[in-house]
Protein backbone atom coordinates (compact mmCIF):
# COMPACT_ATOMS: atom_id res chain seq x y z
CA UNK A 1 0.00 0.00 0.00
CA UNK A 2 1.26 3.11 -0.95
CA UNK A 3 1.17 5.57 1.99
CA UNK A 4 1.67 9.32 3.15
CA UNK A 5 0.09 10.80 6.35
CA UNK A 6 -0.01 14.16 7.85
CA UNK A 7 -0.63 14.68 11.46
CA UNK A 8 -0.80 15.95 13.86
CA UNK A 9 -0.06 19.94 13.33
CA UNK A 10 1.75 20.57 10.14
CA UNK A 11 2.28 23.98 8.64
CA UNK A 12 2.17 24.18 4.98
CA UNK A 13 3.37 26.04 2.30
CA UNK A 14 3.45 23.02 -0.52
CA UNK A 15 3.82 19.76 -0.57
CA UNK A 16 3.69 17.51 -3.76
CA UNK A 17 4.07 13.99 -4.16
CA UNK A 18 6.38 13.42 -7.35
CA UNK A 19 4.98 10.96 -9.90
CA UNK A 20 3.34 11.78 -12.96
CA UNK A 21 -0.29 12.98 -12.95
CA UNK A 22 -2.34 13.85 -16.28
CA UNK A 23 -4.90 16.54 -16.18
CA UNK A 24 -8.41 15.89 -17.87
CA UNK A 25 -10.32 18.87 -16.42
CA UNK A 26 -10.76 22.08 -14.65
CA UNK A 27 -13.29 23.42 -12.26
CA UNK A 28 -13.32 25.12 -8.77
CA UNK A 29 -15.11 23.03 -6.24
CA UNK A 30 -15.76 25.62 -3.36
CA UNK A 31 -15.75 24.53 0.54
CA UNK A 32 -17.30 26.41 3.38
CA UNK A 33 -20.55 28.10 4.97
CA UNK A 34 -22.85 28.68 2.43
CA UNK A 35 -20.32 27.09 -0.65
CA UNK A 36 -21.70 24.11 -2.60
CA UNK A 37 -19.78 21.45 -0.25
CA UNK A 38 -19.38 21.95 3.57
CA UNK A 39 -16.93 19.49 3.87
CA UNK A 40 -13.41 19.30 2.20
CA UNK A 41 -13.68 15.09 1.78
CA UNK A 42 -16.84 15.29 0.26
CA UNK A 43 -15.47 17.96 -2.41
CA UNK A 44 -12.74 15.85 -2.64
CA UNK A 45 -14.99 12.63 -3.68
CA UNK A 46 -17.06 15.26 -6.90
CA UNK A 47 -13.96 16.53 -8.60
CA UNK A 48 -11.87 14.83 -11.08
CA UNK A 49 -8.50 15.43 -12.31
CA UNK A 50 -7.22 18.84 -12.65
CA UNK A 51 -10.30 20.60 -10.48
CA UNK A 52 -9.21 22.35 -7.35
CA UNK A 53 -10.94 21.89 -4.49
CA UNK A 54 -10.74 25.74 -2.64
CA UNK A 55 -11.55 25.77 1.16
CA UNK A 56 -12.50 29.44 2.76
CA UNK A 57 -11.68 29.89 6.16
CA UNK A 58 -12.71 27.94 9.28
CA UNK A 59 -12.00 24.90 11.24
CA UNK A 60 -12.86 21.53 9.30
CA UNK A 61 -13.05 18.88 12.18
CA UNK A 62 -12.64 15.60 9.58
CA UNK A 63 -10.03 12.91 9.88
CA UNK A 64 -8.99 10.19 7.39
CA UNK A 65 -9.13 12.74 4.49
CA UNK A 66 -7.95 10.82 1.35
CA UNK A 67 -7.12 12.07 -2.42
CA UNK A 68 -8.43 8.84 -3.72
CA UNK A 69 -5.51 9.15 -6.33
CA UNK A 70 -6.43 12.14 -8.25
CA UNK A 71 -4.58 15.05 -9.33
CA UNK A 72 -6.31 17.71 -7.75
CA UNK A 73 -5.24 20.64 -5.87
CA UNK A 74 -7.00 21.13 -2.29
CA UNK A 75 -6.03 25.09 -1.32
CA UNK A 76 -7.65 27.09 1.47
CA UNK A 77 -8.67 30.86 -0.28
CA UNK A 78 -6.99 32.65 2.70
CA UNK A 79 -4.08 30.40 4.35
CA UNK A 80 -3.13 28.56 6.89
CA UNK A 81 -3.71 31.44 9.52
CA UNK A 82 -7.22 31.04 9.31
CA UNK A 83 -8.18 27.59 7.96
CA UNK A 84 -7.48 24.54 10.07
CA UNK A 85 -7.75 20.86 9.28
CA UNK A 86 -8.70 18.86 13.01
CA UNK A 87 -8.67 15.73 13.36
CA UNK A 88 -10.30 15.46 16.40
CA UNK A 89 -7.10 13.01 18.05
CA UNK A 90 -9.05 10.07 16.62
CA UNK A 91 -6.49 8.82 13.77
CA UNK A 92 -4.42 10.70 11.09
CA UNK A 93 -5.56 13.42 9.28
CA UNK A 94 -4.77 13.39 5.40
CA UNK A 95 -3.59 10.17 3.84
CA UNK A 96 -1.70 9.94 0.39
CA UNK A 97 -2.05 6.55 -0.35
CA UNK A 98 -3.17 5.46 -3.74
CA UNK A 99 -0.90 6.52 -5.84
CA UNK A 100 -1.35 10.06 -6.30
CA UNK A 101 1.31 12.18 -7.96
CA UNK A 102 3.06 15.41 -8.39
CA UNK A 103 -0.44 16.61 -9.43
CA UNK A 104 -1.49 16.26 -6.09
CA UNK A 105 -0.86 18.97 -4.07
CA UNK A 106 -2.43 19.78 -0.25
CA UNK A 107 -1.49 23.97 0.19
CA UNK A 108 -2.30 26.47 2.81
CA UNK A 109 -3.78 24.59 6.08
CA UNK A 110 -2.71 24.34 9.52
CA UNK A 111 -3.09 20.61 10.38
CA UNK A 112 -3.70 19.27 14.22
CA UNK A 113 -4.69 17.10 16.36
CA UNK A 114 -4.26 14.04 14.68
CA UNK A 115 -3.45 10.45 16.27
CA UNK A 116 -1.12 7.89 15.04
CA UNK A 117 2.63 6.16 16.14
CA UNK A 118 4.50 6.87 13.36
CA UNK A 119 5.75 10.60 11.82
CA UNK A 120 4.02 13.16 13.59
CA UNK A 121 4.21 15.42 11.21
CA UNK A 122 4.71 13.25 8.11
CA UNK A 123 4.84 9.59 7.59
CA UNK A 124 5.60 8.54 4.12
CA UNK A 125 5.36 5.07 2.63
CA UNK A 126 6.42 4.04 -1.36
CA UNK A 127 5.97 7.29 -1.84
CA UNK A 128 9.22 9.97 -3.51
CA UNK A 129 7.85 12.74 -2.00
CA UNK A 130 9.07 16.17 -2.11
CA UNK A 131 8.79 19.15 1.01
CA UNK A 132 9.92 22.95 0.33
CA UNK A 133 9.83 25.99 2.64
CA UNK A 134 8.16 24.08 5.11
CA UNK A 135 7.99 24.56 9.51
CA UNK A 136 7.60 21.04 10.36
CA UNK A 137 7.61 21.57 14.44
CA UNK A 138 6.16 20.78 18.04
CA UNK A 139 5.11 16.94 16.19
CA UNK A 140 4.92 13.92 18.20
CA UNK A 141 4.88 10.40 17.73
CA UNK A 142 4.23 7.73 20.54
CA UNK A 143 7.08 5.16 18.65
CA UNK A 144 9.42 7.38 15.96
CA UNK A 145 9.74 9.94 14.08
CA UNK A 146 8.03 13.00 15.54
CA UNK A 147 8.61 15.19 12.43
CA UNK A 148 8.85 12.79 9.44
CA UNK A 149 8.88 8.87 8.93
CA UNK A 150 9.94 6.93 6.39
CA UNK A 151 9.12 3.57 6.07
CA UNK A 152 10.36 2.57 2.57
CA UNK A 153 10.63 5.47 0.31
CA UNK A 154 13.04 8.36 -0.07
CA UNK A 155 11.74 12.26 0.80
CA UNK A 156 13.37 15.33 -0.57
CA UNK A 157 12.91 17.98 2.29
CA UNK A 158 14.83 21.12 1.71
CA UNK A 159 14.82 25.32 2.80
CA UNK A 160 12.77 24.01 5.97
CA UNK A 161 12.50 24.24 9.61
CA UNK A 162 12.17 20.48 10.69
CA UNK A 163 12.60 19.83 14.61
CA UNK A 164 15.30 17.08 15.47
CA UNK A 165 16.84 18.24 12.11
CA UNK A 166 16.74 16.44 8.63
CA UNK A 167 19.55 16.26 5.88
CA UNK A 168 18.85 18.93 2.91
CA UNK A 169 19.99 22.00 1.41
CA UNK A 170 18.91 25.11 3.21
CA UNK A 171 17.20 22.95 6.07
CA UNK A 172 17.83 24.30 9.86
CA UNK A 173 16.89 22.96 13.09
CA UNK A 174 15.62 26.02 15.22
CA UNK A 175 12.46 27.27 17.52
CA UNK A 176 10.80 29.25 14.30
CA UNK A 177 9.24 31.53 17.23
CA UNK A 178 6.17 31.94 16.26
CA UNK A 179 3.98 34.91 17.60
CA UNK A 180 2.03 31.82 19.77
CA UNK A 181 -1.24 31.47 21.27
CA UNK A 182 -2.42 30.09 17.93
CA UNK A 183 -1.00 32.97 15.84
CA UNK A 184 1.59 31.66 13.38
CA UNK A 185 3.29 34.49 11.96
CA UNK A 186 7.28 35.02 12.81
CA UNK A 187 8.44 37.33 15.51
CA UNK A 188 11.36 39.75 14.21
CA UNK A 189 13.99 37.36 15.31
CA UNK A 190 12.58 34.45 13.67
CA UNK A 191 15.86 32.11 12.01
CA UNK A 192 13.25 31.70 9.45
CA UNK A 193 13.40 35.11 8.00
CA UNK A 194 15.22 35.37 4.67
CA UNK A 195 16.63 31.51 4.83
CA UNK A 196 13.71 30.29 2.52
CA UNK A 197 13.87 30.03 -1.29
CA UNK A 198 12.46 31.54 -4.29
CA UNK A 199 12.05 28.11 -6.37
CA UNK A 200 8.56 27.03 -6.77
CA UNK A 201 7.38 29.76 -3.72
CA UNK A 202 4.02 31.29 -3.97
CA UNK A 203 4.46 35.24 -4.80
CA UNK A 204 2.87 36.15 -1.64
CA UNK A 205 1.84 34.85 2.11
CA UNK A 206 -1.13 34.04 3.82
CA UNK A 207 -1.57 37.52 4.29
CA UNK A 208 -1.35 38.47 1.21
CA UNK A 209 2.09 40.21 1.62
CA UNK A 210 4.25 39.94 -1.51
CA UNK A 211 7.43 37.77 -1.21
CA UNK A 212 10.37 38.52 -0.29
CA UNK A 213 10.01 41.35 1.52
CA UNK A 214 13.63 41.02 2.95
CA UNK A 215 16.99 39.76 1.70
CA UNK A 216 15.19 36.34 0.99
CA UNK A 217 12.30 34.47 1.10
CA UNK A 218 11.03 33.55 4.36
CA UNK A 219 10.45 29.72 5.27
CA UNK A 220 6.83 28.77 5.79
CA UNK A 221 3.79 30.77 5.04
CA UNK A 222 4.22 34.07 6.81
CA UNK A 223 6.61 36.31 4.99
CA UNK A 224 7.50 38.97 7.79
CA UNK A 225 6.59 42.56 7.03
CA UNK A 226 7.74 44.02 10.75
CA UNK A 227 5.25 43.72 13.41
CA UNK A 228 2.18 45.67 14.40
CA UNK A 229 0.92 45.95 17.72
CA UNK A 230 -2.22 43.63 18.79
CA UNK A 231 -5.01 43.73 20.91
CA UNK A 232 -7.96 46.41 21.20
CA UNK A 233 -7.27 49.80 20.28
CA UNK A 234 -9.57 52.51 22.18
CA UNK A 235 -9.88 56.23 22.02
CA UNK A 236 -11.57 58.96 20.24
CA UNK A 237 -10.78 58.51 16.58
CA UNK A 238 -12.05 54.99 16.39
CA UNK A 239 -13.41 53.05 19.00
CA UNK A 240 -12.99 48.94 19.05
CA UNK A 241 -10.75 48.61 16.19
CA UNK A 242 -8.44 45.22 16.32
CA UNK A 243 -5.54 44.91 14.88
CA UNK A 244 -3.18 41.82 14.17
CA UNK A 245 0.01 40.89 16.17
CA UNK A 246 2.79 39.52 13.79
CA UNK A 247 5.85 40.10 16.33
CA UNK A 248 6.83 40.15 19.79
CA UNK A 249 6.53 43.53 21.76
CA UNK A 250 9.34 45.34 23.73
CA UNK A 251 8.94 47.65 26.54
CA UNK A 252 5.37 49.26 27.86
CA UNK A 253 5.70 51.71 25.65
CA UNK A 254 5.60 51.26 21.27
CA UNK A 255 6.20 54.70 19.09
CA UNK A 256 5.73 53.91 15.42
CA UNK A 257 8.15 54.28 12.63
CA UNK A 258 7.36 57.99 12.54
CA UNK A 259 8.10 58.26 16.30
CA UNK A 260 4.67 60.78 16.24
CA UNK A 261 2.36 58.50 18.67
CA UNK A 262 2.55 55.62 20.81
CA UNK A 263 0.80 52.97 23.09
CA UNK A 264 1.30 52.71 26.62
CA UNK A 265 0.78 49.01 28.02
CA UNK A 266 -2.09 48.55 30.12
CA UNK A 267 -3.69 45.71 32.34
CA UNK A 268 -7.02 45.12 29.71
CA UNK A 269 -4.91 45.62 26.34
CA UNK A 270 -3.45 48.83 24.12
CA UNK A 271 -4.67 52.37 24.69
CA UNK A 272 -3.72 54.92 21.43
CA UNK A 273 -2.25 57.66 22.13
CA UNK A 274 -4.03 61.16 20.99
CA UNK A 275 -3.69 61.55 17.58
CA UNK A 276 -3.50 58.01 16.09
CA UNK A 277 -5.20 56.57 13.17
CA UNK A 278 -6.27 53.26 12.24
CA UNK A 279 -4.32 53.43 9.34
CA UNK A 280 -0.72 53.95 10.99
CA UNK A 281 1.03 50.51 11.36
CA UNK A 282 2.87 50.56 14.71
CA UNK A 283 6.65 49.15 14.16
CA UNK A 284 8.40 47.42 17.04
Amino acid sequence: MKRIFFSPMLFITLVSISLFATFVHAATLEVGTGKPYTTIQSAINAAVNGDTVLVYPGTYTENNITFNGKAITVKSANGPGVTTIDGSASWTVVFFVQGEGSGSVLDGFTIKNGNGTYGGGIYCDDFSSTVKNSILWGDTATTSGNEIYLASSPITVTYSDVEGGWTGEGNINADPLFVGNGNYHLKADSPCIDTGTSVEAPSDDIDGDTRPQGAGYDIGSDEYTGAIISGKVTGDVQDGVTVTLSGSLSGSTITDSSGNYNFAGLSNGWERGSGLHSSHKIFF
